[in-house]
């Protein structure tokens, strides 16, 4: 279940050169229910058991066209499990142990059948100049895209066990995208994984260009 409002701003502080930005605010509602039935095994639990699991999302964007893009999701995450053992890894992970340069999560409730907790997912700034697109903030950064495996989404990829993937985990970092003419772009991002040092960060530089028929690119 999803809801949108959106509005325009008619904003006052703004220079003669700014656009007015665009402001919407909607969200996403999700349920995701498991289920085990009893048979014998050593890590199965002798009675059937079910999990499930609520994600709500509320998204604010300000979009001021190249002068800047704001974005903050905030997410509150609740579920219940009669087992243990079977976790609470069916939700969409935007909870998951993501390093935070900043901690902007909480947690009301943490036991053993029951869990409710919150995290801003995102919050960034993103600005243009030029061909260059600067983004600074907590964002999903994902390079590659597959069905099971994603070889080269290095940056916080998803966990295994998470099976709603529409969102990605935000991860702190800066990021800028150059675009050299229609058919290159180069992107660079330093990414927090855990401390800001070299052994603590992840860093990225990203080509991709084409050539005739062919497209051609390069992670480091």
């Amino acid at each position: 279940m999803r809801f949108r409002l959106s509005t325009v701003l008619a904003c006052f502080g703004f220079p003669a050169w700014a656009e007015s930005p665009d402001i919407s605010l909607n969200g996403d509602l999700k349920n995701v229910f498991s289920g085990t039935f009893p048979y014998e095994h050593p890590l199965m639990p002798e009675d059937a058991v079910a999990n499930g699991t609520l994600d709500a999302r509320a998204k604010l964007k300000l979009d001021a066209g190249k002068v800047f893009l704001f974005e903050m999701h905030h997410v509150l995450s609740g579920g219940t499990v009669a087992d243990e053992r079977l976790g609470f890894g069916t939700g969409s992970g935007a909870m998951g142990s993501v390093p935070e340069a900043v901690d902007l999560g909480w947690e009301g409730v943490s036991g053993p059948h029951m869990q409710l907790e919150g995290r801003t997912d995102r919050l960034y700034i993103k600005h243009t100049s030029g061909p260059v697109v600067f983004t600074l903030g907590r964002q999903a950064i994902s390079f590659g895209v597959g069905q099971f495996f994603s070889p080269l989404d290095l940056v916080m990829p998803f966990h295994p066990a998470v099976v709603d993937r529409e969102y990605k985990p935000g991860v702190d970092a800066v990021r800028a995208d150059a675009f050299v003419g229609p058919e290159s772009q180069l992107t660079v991002v330093a990414a927090h994984g855990g401390e800001w040092a070299i052994d603590g960060s992840v860093l990225v530089v990203n080509g991709q260009t084409t050539v005739g028929a062919s497209d051609l690119g390069l992670l480091l």
